[in-house]
């Protein structure tokens, strides 16, 4: 039986542990296991919109999208060319590939936003979201790949 000081002992403590996974959640950077799992279901038919490559502003013009049409397919707009291929997510894991994409080619710096997004996707090991901003993380950034719902 808990007494009634532990009972308070306990509820401080988990009052203190969501401030903290609430403050590490909404950070732009999230360590491993801070973030809120995503279900691949979860992410069936919902849209996103990178807003930052890496650590590293989009060029303007040039919409790099990321969309989950059906569960374990991925689909977007590598920013010139579109792109389909394979996603398989369990937990805070991701794993994406092979990615197909059709051949136009764009202004140089498209192209070259094009061929960083579509090679840091599947480099990606880790993936987090708030419901509103979904983060992925890879093998060779430092900081994630941040979208937006759109």
């Amino acid at each position: 039986m808990l007494t009634r000081d532990r009972v308070l002992v306990r509820v401080a403590i988990g009052v203190a542990l969501a401030a903290t996974l609430s403050a590490c959640a909404s950070a732009p950077w999230a360590p491993p296991g801070s973030g809120v799992l995503v279900a691949p279901g979860d992410l069936v038919g919902t849209e996103w919109e990178l807003q930052n490559l890496g650590g590293h502003a989009v060029v303007d013009f040039a919409e790099a999208t990321l969309t989950f049409p059906e569960e374990g397919k991925i689909a977007g707009n590598g920013s010139c060319n579109r792109f389909v291929g394979t996603v398989k997510i369990e937990g805070e894991t991701i794993k994406v590939g092979p990615l197909a994409a059709t051949r136009r080619v764009c202004h140089p710096s498209v192209m070259a936003q094009e061929i960083k997004y579509l090679k840091s996707l599947e480099d990606g090991e880790r993936i987090v979201t708030d419901g509103s901003t979904l983060l992925i993380f890879t093998t060779d950034k430092e900081h994630p790949l941040r979208f937006s719902r759109e």
